[in-house]
């Protein structure tokens, strides 16, 4: 069976950050929290920012296929649209751009499901 487009997104993803989470794992599971989650949130968006590149020539193909098998991508308004308000730009708000930040927010929760579930094996605990 084929695998969906979002699955392999997901799994791109995954691989691409936990790569770099094991090159630092033990700094990872030594250092403070606060330290620690800005260092993650950096990770991930490292991650989604290459896999979810705007300039890629199959990029607008990559976004309706996986609006396709999520209605939601497309339908769904972005929790975040700041790349526009923060930039001071008034330009207008396409389609495929909601769709990237709503593929965006899906992908970064997935990777931070993982670490969570990744950090509290590695320490021995289970996810609380």
């Amino acid at each position: 069976m084929k695998q969906s487009r979002i699955d392999i997104l997901i799994e791109q993803a995954k691989t691409a950050f936990f790569t770099k989470i094991e090159k630092h794992q033990h700094e990872l599971l030594v250092e403070q929290v606060d330290g620690v989650t800005m260092q993650i949130n950096d990770e991930i968006g490292s991650v989604l920012d290459t896999i979810l590149d705007e300039r890629s020539d199959d990029f607008i193909s990559m976004l309706l296929m996986c609006c396709v098998e999520d209605p939601d991508l497309f339908t769904r308004e972005p929790e975040d649209t700041s790349c526009i308000t923060d930039n001071g730009s008034t330009g207008e708000i396409t389609a495929a751009h909601c769709v990237y930040h709503n593929l965006y927010d899906m992908l970064r929760s997935v990777l931070e499901h993982a670490y969570d579930e990744w950090y509290w094996s590695a320490i021995g605990e289970a996810v609380p």
